[in-house]
């Protein structure tokens, strides 16, 4: 196969291409692994008769290099390295797809967290392991806590919430506002089945898991039952309604996936924390 550099828009995805969904799932961490390290897998193309060029795999790398550019307009990233094939026909671009596809695995998210933990013990900073994964800082910190985490927990995310990035956030919750230590008065199993329960009462609603979380952090020694009950006597929060325009919604709801979080969720982090700088 040859070789080449090709400007972005002479490439295209056409109807042999197999991905259709969640193509663009994810977007930043990947622009930004391609920022940090460079393209490190060529996409596969094949030369159409009118000049153009034919994506085989790799839309979510060329989207990335569109994204790139779109922000980066002068550093280079209007052309993407690839790999040209003879011309093929529809079922042979799929065979090539998923041959391609196989040789590359998802690392789960067992393998993320213990890259960012091995990365920290050697370097010491989030913002070193940041830059060299193409990972958010705040999603690195928080996989460096939760390899720190009871081993009941890291071996029974799927049990906290099917979602492992939402599974991860609550596991790092109950921990957090349990105050547990590996040799405190708090058994592993409350902290795990204390993250259960927040994810049960998010799923209820969000003014449910706050006032959870207040009296848990309020009655960390009380019995779960015990805290469950406290919750119920916590005031409602207060509810506020804003109105956003729809770049600012796409914005929130993109963060809200990618920290594992509901769009409001997000946002009322986003505010908690504007809100105690302010003190």
């Amino acid at each position: 196969m040859e070789l080449k550099e090709i400007d972005l828009d002479k490439l295209h995805v056409g109807l042999s291409s197999v991905r259709i969904e969640n193509v663009r799932d994810e977007l930043d961490d990947l622009s930004h692994s391609i920022k940090t390290h460079g393209l490190i897998q060529p996409i596969i193309v094949f030369k159409k008769s009118d000049g153009q060029y034919e994506i085989l795999a790799g839309q979510r790398r060329l989207h990335a290099f569109q994204k790139l550019n779109n922000e980066n307009p002068e550093e280079g990233f209007d052309k993407i390295t690839c790999s040209i094939m003879e011309s093929t026909d529809e079922y042979n671009a799929k065979a090539i797809y998923v041959s391609e596809s196989l040789t590359h695995l998802p690392m789960t998210m067992t393998d993320i967290i213990d890259a960012c933990d091995v990365l920290f013990k050697k370097y010491n900073d989030i913002t070193i392991v940041a830059k060299m994964t193409g990972i958010s800082k705040i999603l690195v910190q928080r996989y460096v806590k939760f390899a720190r985490l009871p081993k009941l927990l890291q071996d029974n995310l799927d049990l906290i919430h099917k979602n492992p990035k939402s599974a991860v956030n609550l596991a790092v919750e109950a921990t957090d506002t349990l105050c547990y230590t590996p040799n405190g008065d708090i058994s592993e199993q409350k902290v795990f089945d204390l993250a259960k329960k927040f994810g049960d009462k998010k799923k209820q609603s969000q003014e449910d898991y706050k006032k959870l979380k207040q009296a848990a952090e309020e009655h960390p020694k009380e019995s779960l039952e015990k805290i469950e009950e406290e919750s119920v006597k916590i005031m409602n929060p207060k509810k506020y309604s804003i109105v956003l325009d729809a770049k600012m919604a796409k914005l929130l709801e993109d963060a809200a996936e990618k920290f594992g979080k509901t769009a409001e969720e997000q946002l009322t982090e986003y505010f908690e924390k504007l809100l105690e700088q302010e003190k």
